[in-house]
């Protein structure tokens, strides 16, 4: 019964030892595919978010809003979206143009 697991684990250590080149990579390593060549540009974004105030009007104080615009300019998509989501998270605040790639 010794013999037949000596035999037998020496049969798959000799399958193991045939197996490993053809599983290894290339002389040299993979190949790889290059990139294309990415755009130069930024990424825009605008908020908006009203302001609420009372101004006097002939039949007396009348509540009025005015808007506020932000525009948000980054170089990287994260930063963008980054700022993006402060803004977005405050009250009364609008993304009017979510973050998109502008290129020069």
């Amino acid at each position: 019964m010794s013999n037949m697991k000596r035999s037998f684990g020496g049969l798959l250590f000799s399958m193991l030892l045939l197996a490993a080149p053809a599983m290894a990579a290339p002389v040299g390593g993979l190949p790889v595919t290059p990139q294309p060549p990415q755009p130069f540009g930024v990424w825009k974004a605008t908020v908006r978010w009203a302001d609420p105030h009372s101004v006097p009007g002939p039949n007396g104080t009348t509540l009025t809003y005015t808007f506020h615009y932000e525009h948000i300019v980054a170089v990287t998509q994260s930063d963008c979206d980054g700022q993006l989501s402060g803004f977005a998270s405050q009250l009364n605040v609008r993304v009017t143009e979510p973050c998109t790639f502008y290129p020069y």
